[in-house]
Formats: C-alpha cells, sequence, structure tokens
C-alpha cells in the first residue's frame, strides 16, 4: 500500500464492519428462526425467496469453490513438481496432472458434500478443532511471541499488559470454542443418529439441521418462517419408530366409533338438498384464493357431491381472469371448465375403496398446496 502505515486502519476497519455484520446476521436470524435454522441458513426462507437467494449465491459460491479447489490442487502441484520445469513451463505433463488434480479436488468435494449425511455437522466439528485456532488463539499467540522477542521478555509483556491480557483472553476465548465447538458438534452426530434424523447418502433432500431435519420416509415440515419454537425431535422421526413412551408424552387421548358431527360440524356435511350447488361452492373457493393471492394464473377448488350412497368428487381450474372479470362486470372471455369424476357407490367394498384412494389423494394435495 501506498501508506504502510495505514495497514492497521485498514485492518480496523475490515475487522470491525465483519464482526458486525456477522454479529447482526446472527441475531437476526436467530430472533426469527431460533435453532430450526437450516444449513445454508437462507434455505430456512419460504420456498421462492429460497430459490433467489440461492440464485445469488450461485456465483459465489462457484467461486469460493474453485478457489478452494485450486488452493488444495496448487499443494500437491507444487510438491509433485518442485524443482523441475513442470512447475513453471507449458508442459503436456504439467497440465495433464494440473486438470486432473482440479478435476479430482472437485470430485472429492462433491462426494464428501452430497455422500456424506451429516457434513454440515462435520463443517462445524472442523470449525471448532481448527477455525477457533485460526481466527483467535493463533492470533493471540502470535502478538505474545512477537512482543516478548522483540521487545525485551517478560518486563516488555508486563508493560504492555492491556495488550497482554486481550491476546490471553483471545487465547481463552479460542480454546473455549475449541472444546465447547467440539463437544456440541460430536453431540449433534450422536444425537442425529440416535432420533433417525440422519438422511440417505447422494439423497436430494436437505439431510443436515441439528434438529429440524427431514427423515427418510417423511414429508418435510414447513414451518411458518416466524416461527420460533424448536421441534420435538422425535416427531422428526417416521412413525414406525415411535414408541409407546412418544405417545405417553403427547397425551393423546383417543375416540372411536364418533358419529360425523363429532369430527366435522353438520353444516359442512354434503345433504342432498345440496345437489346442483356445486358451481357456487366451487366460485366461493376461487373468490376466497383469489383474495389470498390474487398473482396465480389460476385456482383450483374442489367440491363433493352426495346423493344417497352416491359419491361424486367435482373439480374445476379457474383462470384468474376469469375471477376478475366476474368481480368487475365484464362480459367472460374464459369459460369454467367443471370436471366431475365417475359416481362411487358407497355400498360396495370396491367403490368404497376407489373413492377412499380419490379422497386421500385429494387430502395430500390440498396440504401440499396448503403450504406452498
Amino acid at each position: 500500500m501506498r501508506r504502510p502505515q495505514d495497514a492497521m486502519k485498514a485492518a480496523v476497519a475490515l475487522q470491525g464492519f465483519a464482526t458486525l455484520f456477522y454479529t447482526i446476521f446472527a441475531v437476526v436470524t436467530y430472533i426469527y428462526i431460533g435453532d430450526t435454522v437450516l444449513s445454508p441458513s437462507f434455505s430456512s426462507l419460504p420456498t421462492k425467496w429460497m430459490k433467489a437467494a440461492y440464485g445469488i449465491a450461485i456465483p459465489n459460491l462457484l467461486i469460493a469453490g474453485s478457489l478452494y479447489s485450486h488452493t488444495a490442487a496448487k499443494i500437491y502441484f507444487i510438491r509433485l513438481f518442485r524443482k523441475t520445469d513442470h512447475l513453471h513451463s507449458h508442459t503436456v505433463l504439467g497440465w495433464a496432472t494440473w486438470v486432473g488434480l482440479i478435476l479430482l479436488m472437485n470430485g472429492a468435494a462433491f462426494i464428501l458434500a452430497v455422500g456424506v449425511p451429516i457434513f454440515s455437522i462435520l463443517i462445524g466439528l472442523a470449525a471448532s478443532l481448527f477455525a477457533s485456532w485460526y481466527t483467535y488463539g493463533i492470533a493471540g499467540f502470535f502478538w505474545l511471541y512477537d512482543h516478548y522477542h522483540l521487545h525485551g521478555g517478560i518486563p516488555a509483556l508486563k508493560k504492555a499488559w492491556k495488550m497482554s491480557t486481550l491476546s490471553v483472553l483471545t487465547i481463552l476465548a479460542g480454546a473455549f470454542i475449541c472444546v465447547a465447538g467440539t463437544y456440541s458438534m460430536i453431540k449433534a452426530i450422536v444425537d442425529s443418529y440416535r432420533e433417525g434424523t440422519v438422511g440417505e447418502p447422494f439423497s436430494c433432500s436437505m439431510r443436515l439441521k441439528s434438529r429440524a431435519m427431514t427423515s427418510p420416509g417423511m414429508n418435510p415440515l414447513s414451518l411458518p418462517s416466524d416461527s420460533r419454537q424448536p421441534i420435538p425431535s422425535f416427531l422428526l422421526q417416521p412413525p414406525k419408530k415411535w414408541t409407546s413412551e412418544h405417545f405417553r408424552t403427547l397425551k393423546v387421548i383417543q375416540q372411536d366409533n364418533l358419529p360425523a358431527e363429532a369430527i366435522i360440524e353438520a353444516r359442512y356435511l354434503p345433504s342432498d338438498e345440496d345437489e346442483g350447488d356445486e358451481v357456487s361452492q366451487i366460485l366461493l373457493q376461487g373468490f376466497l384464493a383469489y383474495d389470498q393471492d390474487p398473482t396465480l394464473k389460476s385456482y383450483t377448488a374442489f367440491v363433493l357431491r352426495m346423493s344417497g350412497t352416491i359419491l361424486q368428487f367435482n373439480v374445476a381450474v379457474i383462470p384468474r381472469i376469469y375471477i376478475e372479470e366476474l368481480c368487475e362486470g365484464r362480459p367472460l372471455s374464459e369459460n369454467l371448465r367443471l370436471s366431475c369424476s365417475e359416481s362411487y357407490d358407497l355400498q360396495e367394498c370396491d367403490r368404497r375403496r376407489e373413492a377412499l384412494k380419490v379422497l386421500i389423494g385429494l387430502c395430500k394435495f390440498l396440504s401440499v398446496e396448503s403450504v406452498k
């Protein structure tokens, strides 16, 4: 730099900004997400914002990954060709080795990141063991060493007691982070395997979150973005792994053979008088969905029609323009296409089974749509 005297100013400005930025980010993330935060943290955002964040982050991730793989490959390259012409000349062997090392490093990184289900915990473990010393402990040791040997030993350290104390505290902070972090990460690994929250290798699901992880065979749990309550860990396990103790913890009281009115209010149950009312109910659902999110291109509505023991499913996909034109009293340019299923006679065993399959599929569809 042009004025070496300004080096300390630059270091203070850089470190001050970095510390402030990371502190604010961590505090805000913990306040709004809590210990259910995923890794990386923007994976905890709603789907559309998460995709946008990944789109912005991908170039940075590619650049950072290239730097790390380049550094690792260069270490091996220098060790292989030290004191040879391949190190600084354009040779076929040198370039072939370099390309091979780059591919090898990136391949190894991919296998570790995707093939190890607890890779994110391993990152935390590595940070606890090494980053704690690189960022804290070694800095304190360096200052004490330099001041001791360059300024007169113990008397110099006593004279600069403020910096000596700060250096010792920095070393202690690094030691604490190393020990506490290592213990926490090892415990997280043990708990993850014990609670069944470790996913499969090379799976596309987000495998790691110390307590908010989707287990194999389960649908992902979707929490509101402002949820601050931790999820009981056993709820994230496949139900087949639950024990009687889990049910006792939940204090579940089960009542059997209740009439339909005890489960669903009678005004919501279909009757023969509802025949021909499908269109009004479908339009009402469309209006309500449009009111919640007027940006969608279309809205799907379902109605169950019951006539005696005959059950029929009705569905309509309502275009947004249809709803807008209807609300504004304009002539309709789109049609309302109402699709009706075949009739299911609930007195017949096979037809009951088929109707139940359709009903379960409808419930799954509605549950997925409700969390988008």
